[in-house]
């Protein structure tokens, strides 16, 4: 089983994957200044670097979802 990953993104073990903010505003469909603003997403600082786990963006697009 070969291991592939995507430019930009990171893996911590197998079930973390680390996306960019470029990547999650892409992953969500908003713009950068919206994801800084106004959503409340945990991220991770790493330097200068911001960084969002996959799967706390499927979790608040489920919460999302679940508030309509």
């Amino acid at each position: 089983m070969t291991n592939k990953k995507k430019e930009g993104s990171s893996h911590i073990g197998e079930d973390v994957e680390l996306l960019t903010r470029a990547e999650a505003c892409q992953f969500l469909r908003v713009s950068q200044s919206l994801l800084d603003a106004h959503l409340k997403i945990p991220k991770i600082r790493i330097g200068r670097k911001v960084l969002y786990s996959k799967a706390s963006l499927i979790h608040f697009l489920k919460e999302a979802e679940s508030n309509e």
